[in-house]
């Protein structure tokens, strides 16, 4: 890809390295290794072999693959075939987020991790749940019809203090609805 480009890498300036334009084809590089590494046609398979998915589950598939847990992760989110978000958070609140398309945008993280949440022990002990675990949404969700569903969340350490956590949404969540989002902030 972007034969006959090139691009300057600084060592001693790393928030340099990707201009705009070199974070798209950067992106496009990262979509290119995924389609290559993980084709649809083979992940597909993997994936509807499991009842459920956490980072257990996901980690068996990388090992398949033979691909880190975090680029089998993000095939799972843009692969589409399960609802989830896959999110990052520190102790300081929601880093980022990404969720397979399907899922509905009403669907607002909170930007903080709830007291109730699984990910507060990782962040608080270092104790991990690679397995799904079921969680009422509203620990999740900032919606005022978050309280009205149950999700399942898993979670592991992920990079420098950070918390990787894969929510799977239920189907009656998937629906359209014209309920709004909430103003709370879930602090």
């Amino acid at each position: 890809m972007h034969r006959g480009s090139s691009f300057q890498y600084r060592v001693d300036e790393p928030d340099r390295n990707f201009p705009s334009t070199n974070k798209d084809r950067e992106r496009q590089a990262d979509d290119y290794a995924a389609h290559l590494l993980l084709p649809a046609n083979l992940f597909n398979p993997a994936i509807n072999g499991f009842t459920s998915i956490g980072f257990a589950q996901i980690d068996e598939i990388r090992k398949q693959f033979d691909t880190s847990l975090l680029a089998t992760t993000l095939r799972l989110v843009n692969i589409n075939s399960r609802p989830v978000i896959f999110a990052c958070y520190t102790k300081g609140g929601l880093v980022w987020s990404l969720r397979t398309r399907d899922v509905p945008r009403r669907w607002q993280l909170c930007k903080r991790l709830d007291e109730d949440s699984f990910a507060i022990d990782v962040v608080q002990s270092g104790k991990v749940h690679a397995a799904p675990g079921k969680q009422p949404a509203e620990v999740w969700f900032s919606n005022d019809e978050a309280n009205h569903y149950e999700i399942t969340e898993c979670c592991i350490n992920g990079q420098s203090g950070e918390v990787w956590v894969l929510l799977t949404l239920n189907s009656e969540m998937m629906e359209e609805t014209d309920t709004g989002v909430s103003l709370r902030n879930c602090f």
